[in-house]
Formats: structure tokens, sequence, C-alpha cells
């Protein structure tokens, strides 16, 4: 897992999962992408306030992925 972080309000990242994905590694890699999204949306500080924020999880079917996004709520 690539570890980034944000600087803008948005942080995305997009999990391909191919249809017939067991189950155990589709949870795995959906965790994965949550928690890397939480990871670089949170500063180092700790100041970022989580509950202004919203945290969305879709499947795109444009892309084929899901699409986990971390946005600023304004």
């Amino acid at each position: 897992m690539a570890a980034f972080r944000a600087e803008a309000a948005t942080v995305r990242r997009n999990i391909i999962l191919p249809p017939k994905t067991p189950r155990r590694a589709a949870k795995t890699a959906l965790l994965q992408g949550v928690t890397a999204v939480l990871d670089a949306a949170i500063m180092d500080s700790g100041e970022t306030d989580l509950r202004q924020g919203i945290l969305t999880a879709v499947y795109n079917h444009d892309i084929e992925a899901f699409e986990i996004r971390w946005d600023i709520a304004k």
C-alpha cells in the first residue's frame, strides 16, 4: 500500500477488483483503501476534525473500480 499525503480538500483512492474476487480479498482491499484515504486526510499533527469530513465509498461504472473519497464538508 502506497503512502500519500493530501494537501487539497479531497483525497481519492480507486480500488479495482475483478468480478470473481474472493470475499476476503475484496474486504481486505477495500479496508486498505479506506485506511489509506483516512491516513492521507488526517494531518500528522492530528489537527484534522473528522466531524467536518465526508467519507464515501461507491462503485464507479465509468472506471470499473470502487472509488473511496474523503471530502471536507463546506
